[in-house]
């Protein structure tokens, strides 16, 4: 509130002021309603509904000069090539971070990783799982002015359900049969069978208003032009330089309020130590990656706050098991007992030790802790053991009869020397790649390496399966169905199972927990998936990694993350409350 000086005004005008303030500071708080359950969810406001902790201190601390004013432009830095601002994406991308500003969804996920209302205020089963009713919020208007309504979402749901342009959001929606709009602002979604978690199959959906993606030609466009990048979200595109900057600018008409930043912009950096320096240098204010090298660094800086945290991320070393053409995986990777022997030759203490100086947790199944029922923490990881992993090759037939340092097939027909891509845009895939290369040349197993810009890696992998090894990076959602999904058979044609992993048993298995309505019944199955692939071992799950992160507390405060949650400060929900420091 402004203070208004009642000094030479009549009195009765400060008498006034001073009813009009005594009425604002009697006005109640609101109150956080609870979270909603799968089959019900009350109506709130999704910025007051977390525990939320601002770092402190936010004052600037003297002695240290800002290179220049402060202004409420926000800066962030993140790493490598960004990719581009394009909708149809075969998996989720950094660029998915720019969607969730310009676009809303129906349910967004909270930091603590459970569902929450977003432009879906509630909604409820009508009694038989099969069908779904959404009442949505009125008077949320588009960047260009017009109301988003029901007919909006039902448009954005079976476009993304119906081309297979859209890769990913088209895999996340199998199970609609049919999408209605009931009303304005009401929404009914059927589905083919009963479902545990109708809030996964559609809170990744960006909301796309109808007026203007309706006159789209979908199947021949070859780039996303800065008009289609209109939604409803809390900012508002106005430059896109790929590879350079992104910069947003605040939506002042935003249903849940404008941000109180004025505009936000996305740097690109070409590593880790780019970045560390660029927010030292008071180029930017915000660093989405920080190495833990640099920790003690970036510390040492009073004006600098680090952040780590949990995150639903997970990193893995995927073989290639596709047995169907085109692939050209190495046929030892066919052999479960070759892929036990590199799991026993891989120390992952030590791999978590040098890359995070520990600041990980040593990988195990596909489901992250970070979604906690549902990892199964009762599996027994392998030890690390070179001794038991050469002699598990040598029982299998894997002898280096020529005596070169390097195993052949039994048969002798080719040597085991396998192709391991990793990621550009990764700033530990290096150095991981040369500590595994080093752990399988001691078993007698040749590792060629080669870093790939993202999209060339994903060109390689799948469905092309034009690999033997990659380093790569899988992201969950609060619910396991989609990471689960990307070890079934169904999913190798849509290019989101990255092995070629086929296993009926696990399959019928995935079914099943999809249409298990009780919880308990549902984690049992989930538990026996995480088990049956552990076993099977299509990839090798290397560690669970923290995210890290970086803001200037003399440039920007209250910032939005919850200490037993995921770390993400560039949320739209913590960029819609991030202020500069007065």
């Amino acid at each position: 509130m402004q203070r208004q000086s009642a000094l030479a005004r009549a009195v009765f005008v400060l008498i006034l002021a001073s009813l009009l303030l005594l009425c604002a500071c009697l006005k109640p708080t609101q109150t956080p309603t609870p979270a909603p359950t799968p089959t019900s969810a009350p109506t709130l406001t999704p910025a007051t509904t977390e525990p939320v902790l601002t770092a402190t201190p936010t004052e600037p601390q003297p002695g240290t000069p800002t290179p220049h004013p402060l202004t409420s432009t926000l800066r962030i830095g993140w790493l490598g090539v960004s990719d581009p601002l394009w909708p149809f994406a075969e998996r989720p991308s950094s660029a998915d971070t720019i969607w969730s500003l310009i676009y809303d969804r129906l349910i967004y996920r909270r930091l603590d990783n459970t569902y929450a209302p977003a432009i879906a205020r509630n909604w409820f089963s009508l009694g038989n799982g099969k069908t779904w009713s959404f009442s949505l919020e009125p008077n949320v208007m588009t960047h260009d002015g017009q109301p988003l309504t029901a007919e909006d979402v039902a448009f954005s749901l079976e476009l993304f359900q119906g081309n297979p342009r859209f890769q990913y959001y088209s895999g996340q929606m199998p199970t609609l049969e049919s999408i209605e709009a009931t009303g304005p602002y009401t929404l009914t979604i059927t589905l083919s069978h009963p479902i545990a978690n109708i809030e996964a199959l559609i809170h990744w959906v960006p909301l796309l208003p109808k007026h203007i993606w309706e006159t789209i030609e979908i199947s021949s466009t070859t780039e996303v032009d800065k008009s289609m990048l209109v939604g409803t979200g809390p900012f508002i595109l106005k430059e896109y330089q790929p590879g350079q900057q992104i910069t947003l600018v605040a939506n002042q008409a935003y249903w849940m309020g404008a941000p109180k930043v004025d505009a936000v912009v996305f740097y690109t950096y070409p590593n880790a130590e780019a970045l560390a320096d660029a927010i030292m240098d008071g180029h930017v204010d915000l660093i989405t990656h920080v190495l833990p090298a640099l920790i003690s660094d970036l510390r040492s800086d009073n004006h600098i706050q680090v952040l780590s945290g949990p995150q639903t991320h997970l990193r893995q070393l995927l073989f290639n098991v596709s047995t169907e053409a085109p692939s050209t995986g190495h046929p030892a990777l066919q052999d479960p007992q070759v892929r036990l022997a590199i799991a026993l030759a891989i120390d992952k203490e030590q791999l978590i030790d040098v890359v995070f100086l520990g600041r990980a947790m040593p990988g195990l199944n596909i489901i992250p802790p970070a979604l906690h029922t549902w990892f199964n923490a009762e599996i027994e990881d392998i030890a690390f053991d070179l001794e038991e992993a050469n002699r598990i090759l040598d029982d299998a037939g894997y002898a280096d009869a020529d005596g070169d340092g390097w195993r052949e097939m039994p048969d002798g027909s080719i040597a085991l020397s396998l192709r391991l891509y990793i990621s550009a845009d990764s700033a530990t895939s290096s150095r991981e790649a040369e500590m595994l290369a080093n752990w399988l040349r001691q078993i007698g197993v040749g590792v060629t390496r080669q870093t790939l810009l993202p999209d060339a890696l994903k060109a390689i992998c799948c469905p092309g399966f034009d690999y033997d090894m990659i380093l790569w990076e899988q992201e969950s959602g609060p619910d396991p169905a989609f990471v689960l999904s990307t070890l079934t058979t169904a999913q190798i044609a849509a290019g989101l199972n990255e092995t070629g992993y086929s296993n009926p048993a696990y399959d019928t298995l995935y079914e099943q927990q999809a249409t298990a309505l009780d919880q308990e019944q549902r984690r049992q199955i989930v538990w026996q998936m995480q088990e049956t692939a552990f076993n099977d071992r299509p990839s090798i799950i290397l560690y669970y990694d923290l995210a890290i992160q970086a803001f200037r507390k003399d440039r920007f405060q209250n910032w939005l993350f919850v200490p037993t949650g995921i770390l993400s400060l560039t949320d739209e929900r913590s960029l819609l409350q991030v202020e500069p420091v007065q």
